[in-house]
């Protein structure tokens, strides 16, 4: 039983000091060469645990909203937002999507942050006043990225390769 655990511990400190620290840290991943950054240049990083926590919950997870209370059908509380906005049809607007990957221009949760002429209902959030446009743009990386669940996650590939190696 002692080599196992000599050779987990091994490994565990390999990785410490192979893996660089930046590698653990929120990547900037380039999308396809497209120069779209999930580090957004905005206030927070484009990722939906950065939106969920900056905007979703404190501005429209709320009780009366789109917490328990469901306005619209749509429950925003952590947990449950990916599943009611990616790909989700808009009930007050039949047709609509709410969100679609990698299409922000036709997403209808831009058309309601940004009032869009074709709106349907109110401009969101209805608490505290319209977002500001560096929030919406964070909003419409993401989308633009393909409103991924989770943030990717990138390592630097000659750390990688070493990593790889030391497990032949």
């Amino acid at each position: 039983m002692k080599p196992v655990a000599t050779i987990l511990s091994v490994a565990a400190l390999a990785v410490v000091f192979i893996v660089p620290a930046d590698a653990l840290e929120t990547p900037s991943h380039d999308f396809e060469g497209a120069g779209i950054s999930a580090v957004a240049s905005g206030p927070f990083p484009a990722t939906l645990p950065d939106i969920q926590a900056q905007v979703l919950t404190p501005s429209c997870a709320l009780s009366f909203c789109h917490g328990a209370g469901m306005a619209g059908g749509m429950n925003l509380e952590d947990g449950n937002s990916y599943s009611n906005l990616v790909g989700a049809p808009s009930l007050v607007n039949p047709g609509a999507t709410r969100v679609i990957p990698f299409d922000p221009d036709n997403s209808f949760l831009i058309c309601k942050l940004e009032a869009c002429p074709t709106i349907v209902g109110s401009q969101m959030p209805l608490i505290g006043g319209p977002l500001g446009q560096d929030v919406i743009d964070v909003i419409r990386t993401w989308i633009l990225i393909g409103a991924p669940e989770t943030p990717p996650v990138s390592v630097d590939p000659e750390s990688w390769g070493r990593v790889k190696s030391s497990y032949r």
